[in-house]
């Protein structure tokens, strides 16, 4: 069992080492092509921000975040298509560089040949990138990395995840910027939550919320908590079949002990600012939750994997049927 383990965790890591070394020749090889014509710098970018996505957060979020190319790359991760005025200069230059490249700097007809193989195959490319946000698709908002992790493997070409952060404002934040220039079919929150003791629910069960409430903003006297400006967001369009319907507590502070919990099953820390922004957009939404951990239980009797697990399953069947 030990000698799985390690030779398991070992696999991981070179898997992530090869990532980070095609991650870091792509930066490099983007960067020469913006000075030899031979080079196109788009597509290496795109694989870098692929391979670091897989390998290194750190260098995944500068590559995003560059001020000069950091907003395309964004769009293109999260498949949000490329804006056309940046779409025909990034041609314009692919085309000219390979045409300068195949003219003046080879008379090889075989490389030539390649040359022209490799802009066909890139444009395409391009192009179809273009195409995503003319055409219907799903955004799936996850909190957390860990969530993030299983969930990516065996996603229906239509949707596209993005990690959303942990908690109401980064919640909010990132949603205002991405729906700014999207216009989803469907925009789904899923993640990881706590259950009540007295809900009935069981780490790994997964659930529909049909409505947040806002929970912890109030102010105390001595000991005693007063609720203020509580809130309800309900789902704004039908639930998705197959999941028990729950009311949620969306707490700033998980398993915050003075909060009154009569009229909802789950917490969770997100879910009030994502019906909030939704239903003022008019965009259809659905938040689904695993249940990790009874509320109140310290974080390492949480069952994160579990969770996560049952969580992947539970969407990987709702967004094929979804897409189908």
């Amino acid at each position: 069992m030990i000698f799985r383990i390690l030779c398991a965790s070992a696999a991981t890591l070179m898997k992530k080492f090869i990532w980070q070394g095609i991650g870091y020749t792509a930066v490099g090889l983007g960067f020469a092509g913006a000075f030899l014509p031979l080079l196109p710098t788009t597509p290496f970018l795109l694989l870098a921000v692929y391979c670091f996505s897989k390998s290194s957060p750190a260098m995944n979020e500068w590559l995003l975040k560059n001020r000069l190319f950091g907003r395309y790359l964004q769009n293109y991760q999260r498949g949000a298509g490329i804006p056309p005025d940046v779409n025909l200069a990034t041609l314009i230059m692919l085309w000219s560089g390979i045409a300068f490249s195949a003219i003046v700097l080879t008379d090889d007809l075989r490389i030539r040949g390649i040359l022209l193989l490799t802009v066909i195959l890139i444009t395409w490319h391009i192009q179809r990138i273009g195409r995503r946000k003319k055409q219907n698709h799903i955004l799936l908002f996850v909190p957390s990395e860990t969530e993030i992790a299983l969930l990516r493997k065996n996603l229906p070409d239509s949707v596209v995840m993005i990690q959303s952060g942990i908690g109401m404002l980064q919640t909010a934040l990132t949603l205002e910027r991405v729906l700014r220039t999207e216009r989803p079919s469907r925009a789904i929150l899923a993640g990881i939550a706590g259950a009540y003791s007295t809900s009935g629910l069981h780490t790994g069960d997964c659930v529909a919320v049909q409505a947040e409430y806002t929970a912890d903003t109030g102010s105390f006297s001595g000991t005693r908590f007063t609720p203020k400006f509580r809130q309800r967001y309900d789902c704004p369009t039908p639930l998705p079949p197959g999941l028990p319907p729950v009311t949620s507590l969306c707490v700033n502070a998980a398993g915050a002990p003075f909060l009154p919990t009569s009229d909802a099953q789950i917490e969770n820390m997100e879910g009030a600012a994502f019906f909030a922004l939704c239903r003022q957009q008019g965009i259809p939404c659905w938040e689904i939750r695993a249940i990790s951990n009874t509320v109140g239980e310290p974080f390492e009797r949480w069952d994160i994997p579990l969770a996560t697990q049952r969580l992947t399953e539970t969407l990987n069947r709702i967004l094929h049927e979804t897409d189908a």
